[in-house]
């Protein structure tokens, strides 16, 4: 007899574990237990094993939660649309918050690899809008080199949105732009403006070169005075002396210029 009841005692364990009545919560998870009422327990379910006979517990996580979007295309402060932006945004969520979440947004958590990440849905949507917000306020031309400002930007924005509505239940950790890509036309307005730079500052410094022979052409014509250029034709004539065999020096090309016989 006791032997037949430790069989059928086994056989309910084995039947137990294999329905799902049990199960493990990961450390640094928590666990939701809803009733077959439909109402969901007021205490958490801690790490480690637990008992479901009359109930389903579903598990959450607690940890940092990443939440990848890609290829958003929001419009720049000069109503240019960006051709392609990936961010990142890491948050976690308070645990004593996460059953208000279940019973309040329903929709609002995914599941990977049998764990729920509370509030992703609800964090995507606000960051993907607020991200568009702060782009909006950038210039396009520019945003590609004021990426760590544009993740601060969003960062508080998101932060701030999700306290408004639900206070003390978010933390944004991080926010990561891991790609900002501009429009083809928007690529060839930076490289024209670049170009446009170039010329310009060529042109600063051909003004400047051309001031300074400018500069230097008034210096030497100071300097030609008639004591000055007397002197030089003094010497020219000495020059002319010293050479002798009689040369003939024309004193200025006029018609009717007087022929200077130098002789040694």
């Amino acid at each position: 007899m006791k032997r037949g009841f430790l069989g059928l005692l086994g056989a309910v364990a084995v039947s137990m574990m294999l329905s799902g009545c049990w199960g493990t919560i990961e450390t640094g998870n928590v666990g939701v237990r809803t009733n077959l009422n439909g109402t969901v327990d007021q205490q958490l379910v801690s790490e480690g094993f637990y008992w479901a006979i009359t109930s389903s517990v579903k598990e959450f996580t607690t940890k940092e939660i990443p939440v990848d979007l890609e290829n958003m295309q929001p419009k720049a402060k000069d109503n240019l649309s960006l051709k392609d932006l990936d961010v990142t945004v890491r948050y976690q969520v308070t645990p004593a918050s996460i059953r208000g979440l279940v019973t309040t947004k329903t929709n609002s958590s995914a599941k990977q690899d049998g764990v729920y990440w509370p509030g992703y849905f609800l964090v995507a949507s606000v960051a993907k809008s607020e991200i568009a917000d702060s782009v909006a306020g950038m210039d396009s031309l520019t945003i590609h080199t004021l990426r760590t400002q544009l993740e601060e930007r969003s960062k508080k924005a998101i932060q701030k949105s999700l306290d408004t509505t639900d206070p003390g239940v978010f933390q944004i950790n991080q926010v990561i732009v891991r790609q900002v890509t501009t429009d083809p036309t928007i690529e060839n307005a930076i490289r024209n403006v670049v170009a446009k730079d170039k010329e310009l500052q060529a042109a600063k410094l051909g003004i400047e070169i051309a001031e300074a022979n400018a500069a230097a052409t008034q210096k030497t014509a100071q300097t030609l005075t008639p004591a000055f250029l007397q002197h030089e034709y003094n010497q020219v004539l000495m020059e002319f002396a010293k050479k002798g065999n009689g040369n003939t020096l024309i004193l200025d090309g006029s018609p009717g210029s007087k022929l200077l016989q130098v002789a040694k």
